[in-house]
C-alpha cells in the first residue's frame, strides 16, 4: 500500500501559499492534506479520518487493478 501519511497545512499565515498548495493537489490524486485549523480541538481525529479514507481509496484501486487483469 501506499503511504498514508496525511500532513497537516502550515501556511496558514502565507496567502500565496494556499494557491501553490492547490495546484500541488490538483497534479497529484494521492496527496492528502488536513486543512483544519490548528486550533480545532478535533484536528487529530479528521487526520484520522483522512488517513483511512486515503486507505480505502487504494485499496479499491488496486482491487479495481486486479480484477480487470483478470
Amino acid at each position: 500500500m501506499e503511504n498514508t501519511e496525511v500532513p497537516l497545512y502550515k501556511f496558514y499565515d502565507i496567502p500565496q501559499m494556499a494557491e501553490e498548495t492547490a495546484k500541488q493537489l490538483m497534479m497529484d490524486k494521492n496527496m492528502v492534506i488536513n486543512f483544519a485549523s490548528p486550533d480545532n480541538k478535533q484536528i487529530n481525529e479528521i487526520t484520522k479520518y483522512l488517513r483511512v479514507g486515503k486507505m480505502l481509496v487504494e485499496w479499491l484501486e488496486e482491487w479495481r487493478g486486479r480484477k480487470s487483469k483478470v
